[in-house]
């Protein structure tokens, strides 16, 4: 009865020329006037931000080092904590290490071998060219040097793995002064993210002390809805709300994660890292583009909803056109749609209610 009162109400007012067609609303210029229905062009856009998603702060894997002794051993001194800044080459622990003096020791009895299988080789080649020794002793000699060489340098290398640098090795070869202890030191500048040993520990290969970390830039990484994901590219903007940070997409994910059914969007900040925290969870908005298709902003009591699509009503020269569009995201008192629409086309922007009852009356068979 009411759709019947509805249509009644309708034809007394727009005249009887009115008649719905398959997907068209056939009305005259007169009738859309009296009707106070109004067209205008909908607003093109190329890109639209999200609704708001997730994201936790990460620190970039390359900007992250566990500090762990390389030789087995007591930890004497600790000398920073969880949250203290570091500098690069700073003293950060000492390590009481048996180990470590026996790989000093190696390297200083090498150098040793070294150095005499050198003066030896020198002796027999002025001997050779004398012809007092044979060629193959000669070749013997130099055989035992290139050993000794390369005894050397691996007996070097384990220093190096010890945290010695080539000052420290150069000292030791010179003096013959070993040094105590294990000094472990900062390979860069950052901060330390945890402490994982505690003074007075016995620690080997596999223990860690510190797990450092550069804070400079970082990652967001976003879990993003699959049906999204078409309308994100590399290079779009990331807005981080409620901090005046940006950030642009650097890497889209290849596979959907089974807890949430989201694909992995990861941004980097480069600019105001100083106001984000390793593993802080925060809002972003990001920056959507439709490449192969239409971007359109319409008023929000422009459509008729139905779920994620919508209908517009398209002008054309016998009235309205029903247009099935696609809901992309709010933006207060606005929409933005994806449309298959030409940048000349007329929507209706007023009188919405009165199409809507023409739509839902006249299409009855009541």
């Amino acid at each position: 009865m009411r759709k019947i009162m509805m249509i009644l109400a309708y034809l007394s007012f727009a005249g009887p020329q009115a008649v719905l067609a398959s997907d068209q609303l056939e009305l005259d210029p007169n009738q859309m006037k009296r009707m106070g229905i109004s067209t205008a062009k909908p607003a093109v856009v190329t890109s639209v931000w999200s609704r708001s998603l997730p994201a936790r702060i990460t620190i970039p894997n390359d900007q992250m080092r566990v500090l762990t002794p390389m030789m087995p051993g007591l930890v004497n001194v600790l000398h920073v904590a969880e949250g203290d800044p570091i500098t690069k080459g700073q003293l950060l622990a000492e390590i009481s290490s048996p180990a470590f003096l026996e790989a000093q020791q190696k390297y200083l009895d090498a150098l040793s071998q070294q150095v005499l299988m050198k003066k030896n080789h020198d002796r027999n080649a002025e001997l050779v060219n004398e012809g007092i020794i044979s060629e193959k002793q000669f070749q013997t000699s130099l055989s035992a040097v290139q050993d000794s060489e390369a005894n050397l340098s691996r007996s070097k290398q384990a220093l190096f793995f010890a945290g010695l640098v080539e000052k420290d090795i150069q000292r030791l070869g010179q003096t013959r002064i070993m040094q105590k202890v294990m000094m472990l030191r900062a390979p860069f500048e950052g901060i330390v993210l945890q402490q994982t040993a505690t003074t007075g520990e016995h620690v080997d290969e596999s223990s860690s002390l510190y797990h450092l970390g550069q804070l400079d830039p970082l990652w967001l990484e976003i879990h993003v809805p699959f049906g999204l994901i078409s309308s994100v590219q590399i290079g779009n903007k990331i807005l981080v709300k409620g901090i005046d940070i940006e950030s642009r997409v650097t890497t889209i994910g290849r596979m959907i994660h089974e807890e949430d059914q989201g694909i992995l969007v990861r941004g980097i900040v480069n600019i105001g890292a100083e106001k984000l925290i390793p593993g802080q969870f925060i809002e972003v908005m990001i920056e959507q583009t439709k490449p192969d298709g239409m971007l359109i902003r319409v008023p929000a009591g422009a459509i008729i909803r139905e779920g994620e699509e919508a209908i517009l009503f398209v002008q054309n020269a016998r009235g309205f056109a029903l247009k099935r569009v696609r809901l992309v995201t709010e933006e207060g008192n606005t929409l933005i749609l994806e449309a298959d629409l030409s940048p000349d086309d007329r929507i209706a922007v007023t009188g919405i209610v009165t199409l809507k009852g023409m739509l839902e009356g006249l299409g009855s068979e009541e």
